[in-house]
């Protein structure tokens, strides 16, 4: 019985992301068209300036609920006040934030397009515990409607803002359009009623609030990870070069995003119920899956990335389809990262996640360093990249697994092995016809101490 719920709520949240997907993609393909590179070169700043903070806007408060064996009104109310709470202090810290980064980058625009976009936090803020409800509830036919209802009125409005020639601002409109949509679905859905918490009963989940917090530290980290690159690649090779590289990421992330995500968002949902000795059983099946399923996405990536962005995207993003290929193997990075993040929440181990994203982000700026310093070009950098951070999550992943005394270790450490090696290699078959020599041997070094770092 509980294979079946597991089946039937990875498939909801499957079907959901596969329709997301179709949207997104649809939806990127004729802003690509409408929109200049430079434009999504600046949203891309604004999104990494949110990214910084959008770990607040939860706290880790949704992963904790969903342990909570029976969760209480005022546990739901306090959780409630807390994200309304980091909605409007991430609100005031965005506004603060606006005047500084537009100065940094020397763009008028980016001033009022952080003001506006500011109110996004507010309005997540507002539906954070709802759609923990349902997550926990597993409600995950409410949760695909939500999502489904949302993105197609989010398409057709961005594409009539689209048309109207307002630039960067459709990118903004887009994702506010969203939220809302989401906000207001998720109300209609869940029925919920909140009210707002007193300090003293707020207080009186801190078992709760710690375990939170622990997560939020793991996701401030990876917010910094993911904002960073966009910061410094936007003040290292431009906005334009930015917007090529910044779309040619949003479609690789799509292995975690639309692939990982769905499947490990509900099997996270009923694994943390599960025995210890039940759940170290399924750990080694449910890698092995996640490893094969989001491996296919993202070897089609690598192979034909540059073909298909083309097709889709058309002839104005020539750079953009030459960077796709090697972030399709960062976007397997990223689905090794959320593959591990489960493992570890379901242990109730974020100590050491907290550490090893630590480290991802000390090899991101050595990476830029490095960049910096030997002034390689950009193609260079998302090779030496992709392949730094791929090595450095798939060795976790790996030493993670031998922590369990799992029937199937051979099998498994077989499996990572073989899909390590056959995805590097590919990658640098492709590497190898367009580079030269030192470049290569840059990458030589990294790769070694990618690996050192993960397994020892």
């Amino acid at each position: 019985m509980a294979k079946e719920t597991i089946v039937r709520s990875s498939v909801y949240s499957m079907c959901t992301k596969a329709a997301e997907a179709i949207l997104s993609l649809s939806l990127l393909a004729i802003l690509a068209r409408l929109l200049d590179p430079k434009d999504f070169g600046i949203f891309a700043i604004v999104l990494a300036v949110q990214a910084l903070f959008q770990p607040m806007l939860d706290m880790g408060l949704g992963d904790a609920y969903i342990k909570v064996d029976n969760p209480t009104g005022e546990l739901k109310n306090s959780f409630f006040t807390l994200n309304i709470l980091q909605g409007f202090f991430n609100f005031l810290l965005l506004l603060i934030l606006a005047p500084i980064v537009s100065n940094i980058y020397d763009s008028e625009i980016l001033w009022p397009l952080i003001s506006v976009f500011s109110i996004t936090v507010i309005l997540i803020s507002f539906s954070r515990q709802a759609n923990s409800q349902l997550l926990r509830e597993k409600r995950f036919d409410s949760l695909m409607k939500i999502s489904l209802y949302s993105n197609i009125i989010t398409f057709l409005v961005s594409v009539y803002f689209a048309y109207q020639n307002l630039g960067v601002w459709v990118l903004i409109i887009k994702t506010i359009v969203l939220n809302i949509s989401i906000l207001c679905l998720i109300f209609f859905y869940t029925k919920a009623t909140y009210k707002l918490a007193n300090i003293k009963t707020i207080k009186s989940f801190t078992y709760q609030l710690k375990f939170g917090f622990k997560v939020f530290i793991n996701r401030m980290l990876n917010g910094i990870f993911n904002a960073s690159d966009k910061f410094l690649f936007g003040k290292l090779f431009g906005l334009d070069y930015l917007g090529h590289y910044s779309n040619a990421q949003q479609v690789s992330r799509m292995t975690d995003t639309h692939i990982r995500m769905p499947f490990t968002t509900a099997i996270y949902s009923h694994l943390v119920r599960y025995s210890p000795e039940k759940k170290i059983f399924f750990y080694d099946k449910f890698v092995s899956i996640m490893l094969i399923i989001t491996s296919m996405f993202a070897g089609m990536l690598i192979l034909e990335g540059e073909i298909l962005f083309i097709y889709f995207l058309g002839d104005k993003w020539i750079f953009a389809s030459k960077y796709v290929q090697p972030l399709g193997l960062f976007g397997m990075a990223m689905a090794i990262n959320g593959i591990y993040i489960i493992i570890s929440m379901s242990e109730d181990d974020m100590n050491m996640q907290i550490k090893r994203m630590t480290g991802a982000i000390v090899l991101l700026f050595s990476i830029i360093t490095i960049v910096y310093i030997f002034k390689l070009d950009i193609l260079t950098f998302i090779y030496i990249y992709s392949i730094s951070i791929f090595l450095y999550w798939i060795s976790f992943l790996y030493t993670e697994l031998l922590k369990y005394e799992i029937k199937k270790r051979f099998f498994l450490k077989t499996i990572l092995f073989v899909f390590s090696i056959l995805l590097v290699l590919t990658y640098l078959k492709s590497f190898f016809q367009n580079n030269e020599f030192y470049e290569l041997l840059i990458i030589g070094i990294i790769y070694l101490s990618s690996l050192s770092l993960g397994l020892f």
